[in-house]
Formats: C-alpha cells, sequence, structure tokens
C-alpha cells in the first residue's frame, strides 16, 4: 500500500512544487484576513459571523479540523440568525455530512442575505448557493413552495446576489413550471432572452484548429445563402432554420458537425448598457467589433461567460461563433434583470456602424483568473483567503475549468496531512475533469484524495460513497457490504440508497433490489429516481393502483415529465400512446420530433392507413421539409416500391427542399443495385478455375481478388470486392480459419466445399474476427461486400490503392473495374507490369477494366525495399493537391491546447539551470528530459504526456517548448529512400517524415525525436538536404533541409607493433556516431558493467580481430548523448599477421564487405541502402625491424555519391592504413546496378588487398 501511495503522490507534488510561490502574485494591500489560527482565538465568541468564518476556515482552510468544525457549529446553530455567513457555513456543513434537505434551506439563505450583502464575497456566495440549491431541490420535497415567493420577487428585484445566481435562481422557477409554450415565453422575458435567432455553418472541417479560425459568416453584412465548401468536405455551409426552444435555439434540419454562427439584431431607442451572454460562444461580435474572445488555446477563458457592452440609439447586430448549432442569446442589466429590446433576424434594414464600446469585465471569476494570450501560459491572482478560495476553485470546477479550478486550489491542499477532508474531496472531484491526468491517473489519485478526506472527516458521505464503489469491480460483496454501513450512518442521503440499490441491480439480486426500492420510497417519498423505480416495480407485480399513485408524484414533481406516454409504449398500450403525442402535438405543433414519434407508433400499432395520411399530410404542409420527405419515402419503400427514394428526391429539388437526407439514403439502399451488373457468379468462377486445371503454389490460392469502384461526381463512392481463396494445404487453414471482419455491407461470407454446399460463419459481436465453419484443405473461401465512401467533396476524390498480385500468394485473376464519370478527368496511376485496360463509355460513364491472370507469387531480392512497393498496382482520383494535402496535415498537427501554468513549472523545473536568453540550450536540455522520461504511445494530448509520462513524445516536446516561449515548427520531409514519385498521386503522398525546427535563424537546430540516445540536432541521413514542408505557420511553407549534421559513422583510430611472429599490440580508439552510437549506446546500457568486457572483445573486436585479447577497455562520453561514443581499448591479437616463412601476410583490418549489397549477377528490383555508413580507419603499424612492405598506390573509387577511398602507405618503419568508405543511404535502381557491381567488386578488391611484409634473412 505505502508504494502505490508514493506513486499517486508523485504526481501533484509536481505540479504544485512552486505553488507557495504564486501565492505572492496576491495583490492588496499587506494586511490581509484573519487566518485560522487568528480566528481560533475567538472561539467563544458571541459574534455569529465570526463564528460562521471560523466554521468555514475549519471546514475548508489547511490546519482546519474536522472535530472543531463540529463545536464550532453546535455554537453557530446557538444564534439564530440567517444572515450571509451563519446561512452559507450551515449549507456547505450540512451538504458535506448529509443533512442535504437542511443544506437546500440554508443555501436559500444565503442568497436571500445577499440581497442586502455588501461582503466582497457576495456574488460568489450568492452564486454557489443558489447553484447548490438548485442541485439539492430533488433532496428537500418543499423546497419550492417554501421559497417559491422569495425567488419571484428575487428574479424582478435581484439586489446584489449577482447575474449568474439570478440565472440560477431562473433555472429554478422554470424548472418548477409546467411546460409549454406560454412557459417558454416567459423564460425568454425574464431571462432576456433573444426571441429570433438565424443560424449558419457547418463551416470548416470538424478539426480543432477550425474553433479560432475566420470564416465568411464573420465578414460584415448580410450573409449569403451558401458559402464556398471548405477544401476536401462536401458540405456547403448555408443559412439554417432554427427553432427556439425555452431560452435557447437549436438546427431544425440535419447539418454536419462543424463551426456554426448565430445572429440577431436589437433596436434601442437610447444609450443602453447590456451584458450579454450567447451559450457555448467561442467570439462574440457587435457591430462586426469584437467585443468577446474565448479562445480556447487561452488557459481559463471558459469563465469568461459574459461580456458588458453599450450600444447607442439604433439597430444593432449581434453575431457569435459557435462550436455546434445552438445557443442561448441573453441580453440583461447589469444585475441580470432582462432588458426589454425588440429582436430580429431580418438583416434586411441593416445595423449601425459605430464600434461599440465594451465595458469592465463582468464575471465574477475574472479577477482571479489571468488568462493571457494563445502564447503565453495562464496563471491565478490567487484570493486572499481561504473561503474566498474554496469558493472561486468550486465554482470553476461547476463551470468545467476544472484545470484552473486545481491550481486555484493547490494551496489548501498543497501539504496533504495539513488540508481538510472537504478540501481533499473537492480536489478529488475537480481531477475527475482536469485535463492533466490520463485515466489511470486520474482514478488513482481520485481514490487516494478521497480515501484521505474519509480519513480526516468520517462524516463526508461523498468521500465515504466514493471509496466504497472503488470496489466495484474487484470486490462487489465488500463494496455492498460497505453501502449498508453508509446507509446506517447516513439514513437519510440518498444517493447512497441509489447505488445501493443498483448495485443489487448489477449483480442480478433483485429480492435485495425490490426491498431497497420500497425502503427508499418509505423514507425519500419525493425523490423522483426512487418514485421511477417504484413505477416500474409495481408495474412488473401488476400493482397498477400504486404504480398510478407513483406516476401521479412524479407529475407533481416534474409537470413536463412524459410519464404516462412512456408507460403506455413500456406496456404496448399503442392507443394510450397516441393519445398522450397526441396533446403534445397540440402544445408543441412546431416540434418536428412529434410527428415522427406519430409516425412510429402508428406504424408499430399497425394503423397504416394513418400513418399514410399522416406522412402524406406532413408533406403538403411543408413541402420543403426534406425530413418528412424522407419519412414518406421510406415508408413507401418498405411497402414495395423500390423507385420511391428516387422520385422523393426529384420532388423534393424541385420543391426548394434540401436534398442532402434523400441522397444519403438512397446512397445506402441503392448501392447495392447500382453495382448488380458488375457483380460476379463465385461458383461460376470456381467451377472455370477448376476447368483450366492449372495448379498455382503455395499454401493457399487467390483464384478470385475482384474489385469494382463506382465514382460518383460528388466524391463519394461504393466499392464492390469479392474474393475467392482456395485453401490448400493444414497452413493456409491456420490462416483463413479466423477471418478479419468485413468493413461495408456484407453480401456474401461462406465456405463452399467440394460437394457445393456452402457453409456460413457465425458472428459474436464482441470477436473481431469471424469463424469460418469446418475448414478444410480444398474449400473455397469466398467473401463478397460493398464499402461505402463519402468522400471530401466534388473536388477532390482519391480512391483505394489496388495491387494485382502479393509477394507470397498467387493469383489466377485479378481484376479492377472503374465506372467514373467522363466529365472528371480521372487519373489513373499505374506502377509495373499492369496490362492496358479495356475501355468503353456507358452514357455519360466510362468504364475501365483492367485484369490479370495466373500471377505467380512475387520474387524476392536480397535488400530489395518492401515487396508491395514494386508489385503491379493502380490508383485513382482527381483534383490532387499536394498544397493541399500539407495544409489539411497542418491543421491536424496544429497546437491548440492552453498552456496550462502547471506545465509551465514542469518546463521551468526542467530548464532551471539556462537562462531565458538561452534559447538552444533550454531546448536541448527539454528535448533531453523528453526522450529520457517519455515512454512512446497512444496518448496524444501533449498535457497528459508530460504529466504521465506516456505517450506521444513529438507533441510533449513541441508543448514544452511552447510552454516556455521557444520558437517550434513541425515539418514533414521527403525521404530519399522512397520510390520516385510515379504520377500526381504518388507525388502528393512524397512527404512523409517528421522533423522540427527548433529556434531561429542561423542559431535554428533542426531535429527528429526518436531513440533516447539520438543527439539533439539529429536528422537521418535519408532527410538531409530533402525538401520539407513546414506546417505551423499560417499556411506551409517550403524549406531544404540542411546536410549538416551528426553523420552515421564509425571512425576507427589508432597503432600497433607487429612482430616477426605476427602477433600485435593495439591500442585503438573507436568513435560511433549517429545512429551507431545510437545502437551501441542502446546495446550497452542493458548490461551491467562486468558484461563490457565480454562484449567489447567478442562484438567490436572480434570480427575484425580475429582471436583478439582485450586487455583494458574505456568507454568515454557514454553519458554525453550530443557526441561521438569513444571506445579505448588495449589489446593483444596472436595472430594479426599470418608468418608464411620470411614472410608476414597482412589482411587489413576493420574491412567493410561491399560485396555483401551486389550478390546477384542482375536484379529485377533496386536496392535499399537503408542506413548510411561512413567509416574512416587509420592504424599506424610499427613494423618488424629491417622489414619491408610494398604498398600499392592510393586508388579512388565512386559511384554516384558512393565512395571508397584508399592512401595506405609507408612512413619510415611504419605502415599507415588510412581508408574512408562512404555509403548514403539511398536506392540502386536496376538499371544503375551493373555500375554499382563493378564499383563493389573494385572497391572490395582493393580493400581486401594483401600487405606482403619481407622480413629480414634471419626472419627476427
Amino acid at each position: 500500500m505505502r508504494r502505490g501511495t508514493r506513486r499517486w503522490l508523485t504526481v501533484p507534488m509536481l505540479l504544485i512544487a512552486t505553488a507557495g510561490a504564486n501565492v505572492a502574485c496576491s495583490s492588496g494591500p499587506a494586511a490581509g484576513p484573519p487566518d485560522l489560527a487568528t480566528l481560533r482565538l475567538q472561539e467563544t465568541s458571541q459574534d455569529p459571523d465570526g463564528l460562521a468564518l471560523l466554521l468555514l476556515h475549519e471546514l475548508a482552510a489547511a490546519g482546519g479540523d474536522a472535530v472543531r468544525a463540529k463545536k464550532v457549529r453546535l455554537a453557530l446553530d446557538s444564534h439564530k440568525t440567517t444572515s450571509l455567513l451563519p446561512s452559507f457555513a450551515r449549507a456547505l456543513d450540512d451538504k458535506a455530512h448529509g443533512d442535504l434537505a437542511s443544506a437546500a434551506d440554508h443555501f436559500m439563505e444565503a442568497v436571500a442575505a445577499s440581497r442586502e450583502s455588501t461582503d466582497a464575497r457576495t456574488q460568489l456566495i450568492a452564486w454557489y448557493s443558489a447553484s447548490q440549491a438548485l442541485a439539492l431541490a430533488n433532496s428537500h420535497a418543499g423546497l419550492w413552495k417554501k421559497w417559491q415567493g422569495f425567488v419571484e420577487a428575487t428574479l424582478d428585484q435581484p439586489g446584489a446576489i449577482g447575474w449568474r445566481a439570478r440565472g440560477a435562481l431562473l433555472r429554478f422557477w422554470n424548472s418548477e413550471q409546467k411546460a409549454s409554450p406560454a412557459q417558454d415565453r416567459k423564460m425568454a422575458v425574464r431571462g432576456g432572452c433573444a426571441t429570433e435567432l438565424r443560424f449558419a455553418g457547418p463551416f470548416g472541417r470538424n478539426l480543432p484548429v477550425d474553433l479560432h479560425r475566420q470564416f465568411g459568416a464573420e465578414e460584415p453584412g448580410p450573409w449569403p445563402t451558401t458559402w464556398i465548401a471548405a477544401a476536401g468536405r462536401n458540405e456547403r455551409p448555408r443559412i439554417l432554420k432554427s427553432q427556439m426552444d425555452g431560452c435557447g435555439f437549436g438546427l431544425d434540419e440535419t447539418a454536419g458537425a462543424g463551426v456554426f454562427y448565430a445572429e440577431t439584431y436589437v433596436e434601442t431607442a437610447e444609450t443602453r448598457e447590456v451584458l450579454f451572454t450567447a451559450q457555448g460562444a467561442l467570439a462574440v461580435w457587435v457591430d462586426d467589433e469584437l467585443v468577446l474572445d474565448r479562445d480556447a488555446r487561452k488557459w481559463g477563458v471558459w469563465p469568461q461567460f459574459g461580456v458588458r457592452f453599450e450600444l447607442t440609439p439604433g439597430r444593432h447586430r449581434i453575431l457569435a461563433r459557435l462550436p455546434s448549432g445552438s445557443t442561448a442569446f441573453r441580453l440583461m442589466n447589469n444585475d441580470g434583470s432582462p432588458l426589454d429590446l425588440a429582436y430580429s433576424s431580418d438583416p434586411a434594414p441593416g445595423y449601425g456602424s459605430r464600434p461599440a464600446t465594451r465595458l469592465s469585465d463582468p464575471n465574477v471569476l475574472s479577477p482571479f483568473i489571468a488568462t493571457g494570450e494563445a502564447s503565453v501560459p495562464g496563471a491565478v491572482h490567487h484570493p486572499k483567503d481561504s473561503v474566498t478560495r474554496f469558493l472561486v476553485a468550486a465554482l470553476a470546477h461547476q463551470e468545467l475549468q476544472d484545470d484552473v479550478a486545481q491550481v486555484v486550489l493547490e494551496p489548501l491542499i498543497a501539504d496533504f496531512d495539513n488540508a481538510t477532508g472537504l478540501s481533499l474531496q473537492l480536489a478529488a472531484a475537480i481531477t475527475r475533469g482536469d485535463p492533466i491526468f490520463d485515466k489511470s491517473q486520474t482514478e488513482d489519485l481520485m481514490h487516494q484524495l478521497y480515501k484521505r478526506a474519509a480519513a480526516k472527516d468520517e462524516g463526508l458521505w461523498l468521500a465515504r460513497l466514493a471509496v466504497a464503489t472503488q470496489l466495484r469491480q474487484r470486490r462487489p460483496l465488500e463494496m455492498i457490504e460497505q453501502l449498508r454501513i453508509l446507509t446506517a450512518d447516513l439514513p437519510n442521503v440518498a444517493p447512497i440508497w441509489h447505488e445501493l440499490r443498483d448495485t443489487y441491480d448489477v449483480l442480478g439480486w433483485p429480492t435485495e433490489r425490490d426491498a431497497a426500492t420500497l425502503g427508499m420510497l418509505r423514507r425519500f417519498p419525493t425523490d423522483e429516481s426512487t418514485l421511477h423505480n417504484a413505477m416500474a416495480l409495481f408495474e412488473r407485480t401488476g400493482d397498477l393502483a400504486r404504480s398510478d399513485e407513483m406516476a401521479k408524484r412524479l407529475r407533481e414533481r416534474n409537470p413536463e415529465a412524459e410519464i404516462e406516454l412512456s408507460r403506455a409504449l413500456a406496456r404496448k398500450d399503442y392507443a394510450s400512446a397516441l393519445v398522450q403525442l397526441r396533446a403534445l402535438e397540440k402544445l408543441w405543433p412546431e416540434r418536428d420530433r412529434l410527428k415522427a414519434r406519430i409516425s412510429d407508433v402508428l406504424s408499430r400499432s399497425g394503423n397504416t392507413e394513418q400513418l399514410w395520411n399522416r406522412l402524406e399530410a406532413a408533406v403538403r404542409e411543408q413541402p420543403t421539409d426534406s425530413r418528412a420527405r424522407l419519412r414518406l419515402a421510406d415508408a413507401q419503400y418498405a411497402a414495395g416500391r423500390p423507385d420511391a427514394l428516387a422520385q422523393a428526391l426529384a420532388a423534393a429539388i424541385e420543391a426548394g427542399a434540401v436534398p442532402d437526407a434523400l441522397r444519403r439514403a438512397i446512397d445506402l439502399i441503392e448501392a447495392t443495385s447500382e453495382l448488380a451488373a458488375y457483380r460476379l457468379d463465385g461458383k461460376k468462377i470456381i467451377a472455370a478455375y477448376e476447368k483450366a486445371g492449372r495448379h498455382m503454389s503455395g499454401t493457399a490460392a487467390r483464384v478470385l481478388d475482384y474489385a469494382a469502384v463506382w465514382v460518383h461526381a460528388d466524391g463519394s463512392s461504393s466499392m464492390l470486392e469479392h474474393e475467392i481463396i482456395r485453401i490448400q494445404s493444414p497452413e493456409g487453414i491456420d490462416r483463413f480459419a479466423e477471418h478479419p471482419r468485413l468493413r461495408g455491407q456484407i453480401l456474401k461470407m461462406r465456405v463452399i466445399k467440394a460437394d457445393g454446399r456452402s457453409l456460413e460463419p457465425e458472428s459474436i459481436s464482441q470477436k473481431r474476427t469471424v469463424t469460418l465453419p469446418h475448414l478444410e484443405v480444398g474449400d473455397y473461401v469466398e467473401t463478397e461486400q460493398i464499402v461505402r465512401e463519402n468522400g471530401t467533396g466534388p473536388d477532390h476524390y482519391l480512391g483505394p490503392l489496388w495491387y494485382f498480385r502479393e509477394a507470397n500468394i498467387a493469383y489466377a485473376r485479378s481484376e479492377f473495374v472503374i465506372i467514373s464519370p467522363t466529365i472528371k478527368a480521372l487519373v489513373v496511376e499505374v506502377h509495373g507490369d499492369v496490362p492496358a485496360p479495356v475501355v468503353h463509355t456507358e452514357g455519360p460513364l466510362t468504364v475501365k477494366r483492367y485484369r490479370m491472370d495466373f500471377s505467380p507469387a512475387a520474387p524476392t531480392e536480397e535488400l530489395s525495399p518492401p515487396a508491395e512497393e514494386f508489385l503491379p498496382n493502380l490508383q485513382i482520383g482527381w483534383g490532387l493537391d499536394a498544397d493541399l494535402r500539407a495544409q489539411v496535415f497542418s491543421d491536424k498537427v496544429r497546437q491548440h491546447l492552453p498552456l496550462d501554468p502547471r506545465i509551465a513549472r514542469i518546463a521551468q523545473q526542467i530548464t532551471k539551470a539556462h537562462p531565458e536568453s538561452a534559447v538552444i540550450q533550454r531546448a536541448r536540455t527539454l528535448y533531453r528530459w523528453v526522450v529520457s522520461n517519455i515512454e512512446e504511445g497512444g496518448e496524444s494530448d501533449a498535457r497528459r504526456v508530460i504529466v504521465g509520462k506516456s505517450g506521444n513524445r513529438w507533441l510533449a516536446y513541441v508543448h514544452l517548448c511552447r510552454t516556455l516561449g521557444i520558437p517550434v515548427n513541425y515539418g514533414i520531409a521527403e525521404n530519399r529512400l522512397a520510390a520516385p514519385p510515379q504520377g500526381p498521386i504518388s507525388e502528393m503522398h512524397r512527404y512523409q517524415h517528421a522533423v522540427l525546427k527548433v529556434g531561429r535563424g542561423k542559431k535554428a537546430r533542426w531535429l527528429t525525436i526518436g531513440s533516447k540516445h539520438a543527439p539533439f540536432g539529429y536528422l537521418p541521413a535519408e532527410v538531409r538536404g530533402m525538401p520539407a514542408m513546414m506546417l505551423l505557420g499560417n499556411s506551409p511553407v517550403k524549406q531544404i533541409l540542411p546536410t549538416a549534421g551528426t553523420a552515421d559513422g564509425i571512425a576507427v583510430d589508432g597503432s600497433g607493433t607487429i612482430n616477426t611472429q605476427g602477433s600485435a599490440e593495439l591500442s585503438l580508439v573507436q568513435r560511433f556516431a549517429g545512429k551507431h552510437g545510437m545502437q551501441l549506446r542502446t546495446g550497452l546500457t542493458k548490461l551491467s558493467e562486468a558484461q563490457h568486457h565480454d562484449v567489447i572483445e567478442s562484438r567490436l573486436l572480434g570480427p575484425s580481430l580475429r582471436g583478439a585479447q582485450l586487455l583494458s577497455h574505456e568507454l568515454a562520453k557514454l553519458d554525453d548523448h550530443d557526441v561521438p561514443i569513444e571506445v579505448r581499448t588495449e589489446s593483444k591479437v596472436g595472430q594479426f599477421a599470418n608468418r608464411r616463412g620470411s614472410l608476414l601476410l597482412l589482411r587489413p583490418p576493420f574491412r567493410l564487405n561491399l560485396a555483401r549489397l551486389a550478390k546477384l549477377p542482375h536484379r529485377e528490383t533496386p536496392i535499399l541502402i537503408g542506413q548510411s555508413t561512413h567509416q574512416t580507419l587509420r592504424l599506424v603499424l610499427k613494423l618488424p625491424s629491417q622489414s619491408r612492405v610494398k604498398v600499392p598506390a592510393p586508388r579512388e573509387f565512386y559511384n554516384g555519391p558512393r565512395r571508397v577511398l584508399i592512401r595506405d602507405r609507408v612512413e619510415g618503419k611504419s605502415l599507415i592504413l588510412e581508408r574512408e568508405i562512404h555509403l548514403p543511404a539511398g536506392r540502386i535502381q536496376p538499371d544503375e546496378y551493373q555500375k554499382f557491381l563493378e564499383f563493389t567488386r573494385s572497391a572490395d578488391d582493393a580493400l581486401a588487398h594483401e600487405f606482403t611484409i619481407e622480413l629480414d634473412a634471419s626472419g627476427s
């Protein structure tokens, strides 16, 4: 257990390491509010405000004590005051300790006291209290009745409670009213809601970068009907129909995901100060002037919900950018009460040109959050007292800004042993939504925080419940026991009972579940969930009278609930359900979903006559409603009219309806019928194959590999895939018995036996493969499916890559059919020996058939590229644009995460040894930390990668650099090892290798992130000097990568003495740079130091110095990854040269064998040299006295960029071997192979030249 505790403590301790220093940023006079110790001196005071403040500190402040809190609460309760702090303190205490009904009352008392309060925390307390009272309303049956008069009066005269608290009371009031159009109108009036909105969208490509990108709807003036679709997208942004629901608006037609805009026009006769909110808005403009920017890249920006501005007399346009097609516009006075303004969605009258004047920030949390800019980490202006800190953290959590909440709360929990249970409990709740932690960290940290909270204060029901529910998966019986104890200790907390009842249900204990339900009904007779469970119980047991009673209570609690409708549908009482639905339809005639539900019930009830009448009437009433047309056509198609969808599409276009939904339905249904003419009879194919009698070798043979792809002018496509495989061995059975699930619409999936029987597999939903039944040698496996692709718009299409043969399976028949519009300039990019197609036209379509028969398995040659590269294949497309692909890629990799101050602390801690001016050194330190500490994994949120130390290291490094303001750019480079492009399609994919550029100007460094042992600033040889597209600027920019950098090489320097018997003593320094250094460091770090001797002797010296005995060694610069590793050795070689009489025959050591690269007399495939090699040798060998040796003249060998230089020579009594071999990574094409073969043989012969050393006559 101790081990687990240490593990989880490391994360928060790292993140709050500098929390204390941040508190010093608080502004204001030095004299602050009283601390806990000072407040405790007043423990016997009769001042209720002082006692309340002490109680709040005992509950939340560092050092607070649960036992002391109980004593203070008793003292406080001796005073009957309901002023602000006493009411709030009681409410917080009661909610934490399970007296939820009392807590709801006290929260409302706090709101009431806020109306006249002058406390600096008034709006924070009122907002939090009103929100909590609303959340607890279900725990207090009489709460609304008791406080109705106060709520309605306060909505009209809010006083000092603030606009956020008034908004919570407005929701409380609305939740207690019966839903109706009249109530919606009242809600709109009381809420200051705009009653007319106009929507446009969807814009962009549904990528995160779109949320802070400008689109055409932001331009001044009235909107056009449509805009140009985003590149790579089919759907054009357009003005959309919308529908009001309560205070908000939503779309009343189908639209894809993306960015949306909403606008309204308001008119005022006098200058007005306006407090404006737009639900979910990313940005707000007034008369084309930006007044609110909630750029998600700014940390802590989301609580900036409202904006204040001044409207001059006249007409004004208010526009909001939204992440979805729904919002609510509210225009209010500063206290949250509604402004009386006229709204319109008609742009025709125009609007004023005078820019709006933005006024002071109205958001209650803004004084505590410094959002900064998108390129600057956020910060917190820490509250001066613990109560305010707790409130700000709790409200930030309520606003779903848990990263802000965690930073604000940090000082209260920095010392875990000194933190209170309530603060630890809040920290646990915040942790659930904190984006900085991954799932496993979140669960571990929450569990530990709740566990500590419960230990600090055993009355905290939520903490104890959370600890109990942690046992659900591993020890459910123990969890039940813990829940039973909790219900005994805290019998009036409904959520605990719900958890116990639901656990019984999950475990399949109906007796216990039903007993718990009845017990809850007695204890919580007005709780809605309890009433629903009880109603279901009485329905099951046939006690309809009591079920009716539960339904009645539910209607009293929630007038809007469709209780009777749900009961009728559950009973399949369709007549009663129709009565309920028609009543709702009269109440809400504009709600289209009710029409769909009525049609569904009519269909289920079998009342087809009324169904047809309703569907036809809906189309007559709303001829432009494409959904009504789709429902009618769907019913007609189901009734046996195959042309129904096509006729509905034509009628929709003629009526002016948006036909997208009908098109999609047609595509789904007719994908099969449009390709019917191109389907093949599998059994006939098999019969023809067997009749031909041409046996194909291999464990299995692909008798048929067939596809027909129909490409539409809008870029969508349907592809029929048909495959037949003959099983020819037990190995074939093993390979194909488990077949991957087909991803499209399955037409056939079967085993065809020798006697003609067909066996179909059974599908298991949770299984990733399908088991083919009774598979035997000689059987055929046939699969046929249709795969539908929506495409990216009419201007761009990229089809599948189709291979006509494989490296290890022979093909009897491989065929690819293309059906495409003649008007489109279709590109067919062919690789390899693909036969010419058979082409013909069918009306507006062109049909191309490519076919290869009886293709053997492809040959394999040593050192070849992957076989897929040179197999015969083709790919199709149109409108292909490498720049567009680069832009799309740029949008996907562009960083959109806010810069969290906790990540900034980590980055600053890593680089604390270097000043801000040392940009490259800081970048180097960050790089070394990332590659040394983060394991590559699937996590893509850079914050979680950094904290969890697992995930995408590239994103983590870029994010750390951004946090410190270090310029960094991400790029994709060409790879010289890749096959040369054969056409526009492969040209579009030529950029594949990721690179980073850090810093600016001449000091900038280029690098990749891979091996933990790679030097900072390392670029692989295959991308040096190659073009790259840099992606993180305003638009992709092409650059040429530098050619310089750490080379991948091995340098051997040394000296030695050869004696007359041919033995030698050698002193060597071997330097391994680039990839060779990475590989050696990786290997050495896996070994103990005791193993280094044997490895160096056998692996580094042995291959070149046979029989070498390692006398000593030293590993220099092993831990300095940015320089080559040096291996210094002293060794003795017994037979360095061979003694033959008076001669010594010396074969040069450390010779690279070039002949291994060119073993074949000729090649059909390229040679792929995957790793660059630069090897140098300088070895000074002292010869025996009176000896002589002849050395050939210097020689040089070249083959393109490859070279071998030999400059061996004799100087005095020493033979100097000096050689250089340079083999860059790259390709040798088959037509270049003969010259390369000559180069390797000539160079290898020269490198292998044996030196003859003549000794003196005595042989000494």
